[in-house]
C-alpha cells in the first residue's frame, strides 16, 4: 500500500510539472511576447466663418518722351508713370471648423501607425483625418491641426470627436486603439472674419542704363500699394562719354509682386536717346 500511494505521488507530480510547463509556453508564445505603449490625447477647436477676398493686379509704365536728345555733359530728365490696378476677382464665404489633437506617448516604446480621425457628431462628411509620419517617441507630446469645411449655422452647437489609435498599444498589440477626446459646445460665429489673398502688392523699379551714361532717379524705386494707385518719379540722365550721332536703349521695366500668392506681373519702357551731332555753333 505504501508503494503504491509513493507511485502514485510520483505520478502527481509529473503530471503537475508537465502542465505548468505547457502553460508557461503558451502564455509566453515562446518568450516572444512584445510590450506596448499607452496614449494620452486632448482636443481643442472652435467655429469660424470667413469671408475671402481674392485681388489680382496689372501694371502699366509710361514715360514722358520716348526719344530725347542727351549731349555731352547736358543731364536730361525724364518723367516716369507707374499705373498699378488692383481687382476683386472672387468673393466667398465659408464655414468651419479647426482645432487641435494633442497627443503624448505615455509609455516605455515609439507609436505604431499612429492615427487621428476628428469628426463633427451628427454632421455627415464633416471629418479630417491626420497620419503623422513618423512615430511619437517614448514620453514625447506633439500636436496635430485638423479642419473641416462644412455649412454650418451660427444657431447651432457642435461636438468635435478625435479618435486616436495606434496598433501596439498595451494590452491590445495589433489592434487600433487608443483615446477618444471629445469637445462640445462649439459655435460657428454669426458675423464673417475677412481674409485677403493678394490685398497688397511690390512694385520694384529698375533701369539698365547705356554705356556711357549715368541714370539717376529722384526716390527709391520700391513702394508697397494696398490699393490701386500711380506712382511718378523722374530720372536724370546725364551723357558722359558716349560718342555723338550714336543711338543708346535705356530699358526700364517695373516688377510688381502679389503679396499671398507671389504671381509677378511685369511692365517696361524702353527710351532710345540719341546722342546729338556733337555740333558747335559758329
Amino acid at each position: 500500500m505504501k508503494k503504491v500511494w509513493s507511485l502514485w505521488l510520483a505520478l502527481s507530480l509529473f503530471s503537475l510539472m508537465f502542465a505548468s510547463a505547457a502553460f508557461g509556453e503558451k502564455a509566453g508564445g515562446g518568450g516572444g511576447g512584445k510590450a506596448g505603449t499607452t496614449l494620452n490625447a486632448s482636443v481643442t477647436a472652435e467655429g469660424y466663418r470667413v469671408k475671402k477676398m481674392t485681388y489680382d493686379w496689372s501694371i502699366a509704365k509710361s514715360v514722358n518722351i520716348e526719344r530725347p536728345v542727351v549731349e555731352r555733359s547736358k543731364p536730361f530728365t525724364l518723367a516716369y508713370t507707374l499705373k498699378a490696378t488692383r481687382t476683386l476677382i472672387s468673393e466667398t464665404e465659408q464655414t468651419g471648423v479647426r482645432g487641435v489633437v494633442t497627443v503624448t506617448n505615455g509609455g516605455a516604446k515609439p507609436t505604431e501607425n499612429l492615427k487621428i480621425v476628428a469628426f463633427l457628431e451628427n454632421v455627415p462628411g464633416a471629418s479630417a483625418t491626420v497620419i503623422p509620419s513618423e512615430p511619437l517617441a517614448p514620453g514625447q507630446t506633439k500636436s496635430y491641426p485638423v479642419s473641416m469645411v462644412f455649412a454650418g449655422s451660427s444657431s447651432s452647437s457642435y461636438k468635435l470627436v478625435a479618435q486616436v489609435t495606434i496598433t501596439n498599444h498595451s494590452g491590445s498589440l495589433g489592434i487600433p486603439k487608443g483615446p477618444t477626446p471629445k469637445q462640445g459646445g462649439i459655435k460657428i460665429p454669426a458675423s464673417a472674419m475677412i481674409e485677403s489673398v493678394d490685398a497688397s502688392a511690390v512694385i520694384n523699379d529698375a533701369a539698365v542704363c547705356p554705356t556711357g551714361f549715368t541714370c539717376t532717379p529722384n526716390k527709391p524705386a520700391t513702394w508697397t500699394l494696398n490699393q490701386s494707385g500711380d506712382i511718378s518719379y523722374s530720372m536724370t540722365v546725364t551723357n558722359s562719354s558716349a560718342p555723338a550721332k550714336s543711338l543708346f536703349a535705356l530699358v526700364n521695366t517695373a516688377r510688381l509682386t502679389e503679396n499671398t500668392s507671389g504671381e509677378q506681373r511685369s511692365a517696361s519702357k524702353t527710351v532710345l536717346i540719341f546722342t546729338g551731332c556733337g555740333c558747335t555753333g559758329p
